[in-house]
């Protein structure tokens, strides 16, 4: 996960997980995302094998189902837990892969550890 602002990369946090396993994160423990933060944040999977294979054990590809969603609660004093409070989602908007664009994170390359460095080629 890639946390940004207008000012570039802030944050970069790496996390594992297995086939059909979910994480939730409470951004409000994290302590440079405080109320009003304006930003955004990535999150892309940096390895994967789910390898499908034909019904004569001949390999097809290696596929990969990754979702978000972001939930804001808004309409509340000082984060005070009222009924009535507005809540809104929103869904994570997937990117396709343009295999003519590289890859320019500006800056500080992040690396999770345990994972090579990925250099496109030209």
């Amino acid at each position: 996960i890639y946390i940004y602002d207008q000012n570039g990369l802030l944050d970069f946090v790496c996390e594992k997980l297995h086939s059909r396993q979910v994480e939730y994160i409470d951004l409000q423990t994290w302590g440079y995302v405080n109320n009003g933060f304006k930003g955004s944040a990535i999150i892309s999977a940096t390895f994967w094998e789910h390898d499908v294979f034909t019904p004569t054990g001949l390999f097809v590809r290696n596929i990969l189902g990754l979702g978000a969603v972001s939930i804001e609660r808004t309409g509340t004093r000082l984060g005070e837990d009222v009924p009535g409070d507005e809540a809104a989602g929103s869904r994570g908007i997937p990117f396709e892969t343009d295999r003519n664009i590289g890859l320019c994170l500006g800056g500080f390359r992040p690396v999770c550890p345990g994972q090579p460095l990925w250099d496109p080629q030209p």
